[in-house]
């Protein structure tokens, strides 16, 4: 769940970035077109960008595959005496809790905007309408004309009185597809609704959509003044449906302004390209640091030191007195249900408190593995690795090297696991050893 959170977070950084950029250097010219495109723009690329460090060619990674891990047999080691199992407590998941507010928000948004199409869709069903050329005619019990994709719909008996630039005014917005930026809109920000920027971006797409439609119109010998007083005589304060489009559109002293305002010229195009080295600058920022870490630190380069490694306790604020299953120990396994030799130690603790590297080293995993749940998997010096299993998310990634005392994850209850817990193994050349043997 806290990838899902970190990446949320990553795209909501980048379309930030972007949008106030935007705002401050571009929102201000003519070339609408331009603008529309570039604001729909903005959302794939937010989503796209936090996984630029997947998109660089393969030739920078370094691979290495470690064999799935099984517990012990009862034959591989000699059974020490059984010690008390401590019960681990429940714990709140506040990851979990987060996640659920954060996806009913998310399906509240997404109904809303469902329901408003089926109501929409229903009101063409069922009131009276007439086809003119590709457009559908909608007389509704409304006080102002407002469209969706190619409908229009109209104050009812007013379809011969409808003041033709209006119409025209609608039939723009159908022909160039401004209902679909729309709800693309609006999906996203469903999933985005916790970004305070995201009411002022959908602001910045309908003006703009507004913008285009004037300029359009003024291009057909539609007066200025007649347009502008057309507009003011439109204006109501009754509220609008945010999926519509709406002749009336409440930007009326931002449309003046732009309608009124000399055109940009082409050197102010130039401009745009501002945009360049900020892609690029965010494109790197979720790479470059992974590309470094891997071709300057590989496994092979960890240099051979003392023989005996120093361990420091793997949870934050621990001690031994929280350990809940030692290593060797005989037992029932609490999932399996099958008596195992215990290849570690147990130690308990609340989901979310952080795990420390024990020892400087390097990751070799850090994923999930099937009853390991999220584990870890860290590379030391003189053949010794250090596993840290069943965590509840990560603060690390592969490949990467860490110090002693670094928080890599945190507790958790993935897995094989029946509670909250760290399992927690060290290994030497590929023997399981006890790890309260090197703790300090």
């Amino acid at each position: 769940m806290t990838e899902l959170f970190m990446y949320l977070i990553k795209a909501t950084i980048v379309f930030t970035v972007l949008f106030v950029v935007y705002k401050l250097v571009l929102s201000k010219l003519t070339f609408h077109a331009i603008n529309r495109l570039l604001l729909i723009a903005l959302l794939p690329l937010s989503l796209l960008l936090p996984f630029s460090n997947y998109l660089l060619p393969n030739t920078f990674r370094i691979s290495e595959e470690i064999p799935f891990m099984e517990e012990l047999t009862l034959s591989s080691i000699v059974e020490v005496p059984a010690i008390i199992e401590v019960s681990q407590s429940a714990s709140i998941n506040y990851w979990e809790i987060g996640a659920t507010i954060y996806f009913f928000i998310v399906f509240l948004l997404l109904f809303r905007s469902i329901a408003t199409i089926r109501n929409l869709w229903i009101l063409k069903n069922t009131s009276q309408k007439q086809r003119k050329e590709r457009y559908h005619f909608i007389e509704v019990e409304t006080a102002e004309v407002f469209s969706f994709f190619g409908w229009i719909f109209i104050p009812k008996g007013t379809l011969e009185d409808i003041n033709p630039i209006i119409v025209k005014h609608e039939k723009i917005h159908a022909q160039l597809k401004h209902s679909f930026d729309i709800i693309i809109t609006e999906i996203y920000a469903a999933f985005f609704w916790f970004n305070p920027l995201m009411y002022n971006f959908k602001n910045s797409l309908k003006s703009t959509h507004e913008f285009q439609v004037d300029s359009k119109l003024l291009k057909k010998e539609v007066q200025p003044l007649e347009y502008m007083q057309l507009l003011l005589q439109s204006l109501t304060g009754k509220k609008q449906e945010p999926l519509c489009n709406y002749f009336n559109h409440p930007i009326l002293k931002k449309r003046v302004e732009m309608m009124t305002k000399t055109q940009s010229n082409k050197l102010s195009g130039l401009k745009y390209f501002f945009l360049a080295p900020i892609f690029a600058f965010l494109f790197f920022a979720f790479s470059k640091a992974d590309q470094k870490e891997i071709k300057l630190t590989a496994p092979t380069e960890v240099l051979e030191t003392s023989e005996k490694i120093t361990l420091l306790f793997p949870v934050k604020n621990g001690s031994r007195d929280d350990i809940s299953s030692f290593f060797g120990k005989s037992r029932k396994h609490p999932v399996l249900n099958v008596k195992k030799v215990h290849s570690g130690i147990d130690i308990k603790a609340e989901e979310g408190v952080p795990v420390l590297a024990s020892e400087d080293g390097f990751i070799l995993i850090a994923a999930k593995k099937k009853q390991w749940g999220n584990l870890i998997v860290i590379k030391h010096t003189n053949g010794y690795e250090t596993r840290y299993a069943h965590l509840q998310g990560f603060n690390t990634q592969e490949k990467r090297q860490v110090k002693k005392g670094d928080v890599i994850g945190y507790v958790g209850n993935t897995g094989f696991s029946s509670g909250s817990h760290l399992h927690f193994e060290l290994i030497k050349k590929g023997k399981r050893i006890d790890p309260l043997d090197h703790i300090e």
